[in-house]
């Protein structure tokens, strides 16, 4: 159901793949068919953080050099990052979890809206959203393998997305703050990790400061309008608020069974067990729009 729900989701966008071009994807557009040479002095002056964006679509121009197919790569990613999504549900409390995922991140306004941008902010998304089930899969699993492939992965959607690195950072340190031991159980185990992650992207964070008057297209918008836009879902207009709400009153409805028939201790020792999942999915969503 999580590939048939991607797959629709990407059929459904292909025919808008032909938009009219705004500003920054000319600047894609035009990028991606300068020289080696021409790309590399551009980046002193101009677009430095996303020059790594630039060298893939450089690659991917060879196969065409039309927008529609620059934006190709995105919407590729857009369905890549439902499937992993629907897979981390999948993973947390079985299938329709994993299908209810897929669908609400198939239908987030700002997730379909990158997906139809010839711009680097759909890869980043799926590189976080595989951050996330990498990082599942160590707190279950605990082998440093799976820490060295998330601060890999980290690295990768920062360098195409600089912003995109508070989200990973955001993940792990909402785990640890409810698990406090965790670190200094493994510290000596993921320090190599951890250094492969947070040093390099200093470093392209510094390299990036002499150009940092190109953020200033980040938008005005008040922290609840960006939570709006985010939750807003545009294949189903205003239903998708009636889609959260009815979920969080299945939840509540739920409990309040549970409460009522003295499970009380079996609730807590629940939410207890599932407490890393909670403060890894909270942080993921909350944290990095609170930093910005």
């Amino acid at each position: 159901p999580i590939l048939a729900i991607a797959a629709i989701a990407t059929l459904g966008l292909v025919p808008w793949l032909g938009n009219s071009l705004f500003a920054d994807e000319g600047a894609t557009l035009y990028s991606a068919h300068l020289s080696w040479s021409d790309l590399w002095g551009q980046s002193q002056h101009v677009d430095l953080v996303l020059l790594p964006y630039y060298v893939i679509v450089h690659f991917w121009v060879l196969v065409s050099g039309t927008i529609e197919w620059i934006r190709a790569l995105s919407l590729i990613a857009y369905s890549a990052t439902v499937v992993v999504v629907g897979w981390c549900g999948l993973r947390i409390a079985g299938r329709w979890c994993g299908v209810l995922a897929a669908v609400l991140t198939a239908t987030s306004t700002l997730v379909v809206e990158k997906s139809l941008n010839a711009r680097p902010y759909e890869l980043s998304t799926l590189l976080v959203a595989l951050c996330a089930a990498v990082l599942f899969t160590w707190l279950r699993d605990g082998r440093v393998r799976w820490m060295w492939l998330f601060s890999g992965l980290a690295l990768l959607a920062t360098a195409l997305q600089l912003f995109a690195f508070l989200a990973p950072v955001a993940m792990l340190v909402g785990v640890l703050a409810v698990r406090p031991r965790l670190l200094s159980r493994r510290l000596h185990a993921v320090f190599g990790p951890l250094a492969l992650m947070v040093v390099p992207a200093l470093i392209w964070a510094i390299a990036g400061t002499r150009q940092v008057g190109q953020v200033n297209w980040i938008a005005t918008q008040s922290l609840q309008t960006r939570l709006l836009m985010e939750v807003r879902g545009p294949a189903i207009g205003l239903l998708y608020d009636l889609v959260i709400a009815a979920i969080a009153v299945l939840v509540l409805v739920k409990v309040g069974v549970a409460v009522s028939n003295h499970e009380e201790h079996a609730i807590l020792r629940h939410v207890s067990d599932d407490r890393d999942v909670f403060a890894l999915t909270a942080s993921w969503a909350v944290l990095p729009t609170l930093a910005l």
